[in-house]
């Protein structure tokens, strides 16, 4: 993408909402094993795109007993804390622990340009996390990174073109 093409915002005005996540106790076996794949930082490898699976699945019962959230597949992840910056979009619904945020695109974004974006800014995001043991970025302070917001028309051109 380049910078001076479109006027750079916040990239909060592209996310209509976002949700974080939880993880079902661990001390509860039945909670896990289960049918959802339940995503962490694990299940972004650096350049990917898409998570068909993950490494963790969790049961209804795990999801219902945490702070986890099931977010529908084409929904644009990403993480907030360790890999801080890198995002993917799941291919199916899955449930996402507290160092992954989902970004829902705000009216007139297309979740692919939303994914793009967030790519796009990894290394921006990466460059403002902050702590000394585990690096990690607030969803307020990478939700004010500036990027080049293209016009509604012009997105999916752009995002099969990055593709």
């Amino acid at each position: 993408m380049f910078e001076n093409a479109y006027a750079p915002r916040p990239l909060r005005t592209a996310v209509g909402d976002h949700v974080g996540g939880g993880t079902p106790p661990r001390q509860v076996p039945s909670y896990w094993r289960g049918d959802i794949p339940w995503a962490s930082v694990k299940d972004f490898p650096e350049q990917a795109g898409v998570i068909t699976d993950t490494l963790e699945h969790i049961c209804v019962a795990g999801l219902n007993a945490s702070a986890s959230n099931l977010i529908p597949a084409g929904t644009p992840l990403v993480c907030t804390r360790m890999a801080v910056g890198r995002a993917a979009m799941p291919s199916v619904a899955m449930a996402i622990n507290q160092d992954v945020k989902a970004l829902f695109p705000a009216a007139g974004v297309s979740a692919a340009y939303l994914l793009r974006l967030l790519q796009f800014v990894q290394s921006k995001a990466e460059a403002q996390a902050v702590g000394s043991t585990v690096k990690g970025i607030r969803i307020q302070d990478y939700l004010d990174i500036a990027v080049p917001l293209a016009d509604t028309d012009a997105q999916p051109l752009i995002a099969a073109v990055l593709d």
